[in-house]
């Protein structure tokens, strides 16, 4: 489990991050630092970037395909609904 401490001036004075596999190895991080003394934790769950981008680019491609099969299927289905019409009024 790493981690990262960044001080800094405003709602939170210092900022701790920290990465791990397990969510419960997060809580047991916040319960240490409540335990020292007066402190307020907020907890984040957060995305790498590329593991971020990477979802992004699997949707994008899944929802392509979805939207593709939906086209040809609504070309197919007026072509079918267009075959016995030959136009004209009548």
């Amino acid at each position: 489990m790493g981690s990262l401490s960044f001080p800094r001036p405003g709602r939170f004075d210092v900022v701790d991050i920290v990465e791990a596999n397990d969510p419960k190895q997060i809580e047991q991080a916040a319960v240490i630092i409540r335990a020292s003394g007066h402190s307020a934790t907020e907890t984040l769950v957060v995305t790498p970037w590329k593991e971020f981008l990477n979802v992004l680019w699997r949707l994008a491609k899944e929802t392509r395909g979805r939207a593709s099969r939906a086209s040809d299927s609504l070309a197919s289905n007026r072509r079918s609904s267009l075959k016995g019409h030959r136009g004209g009024l009548g």
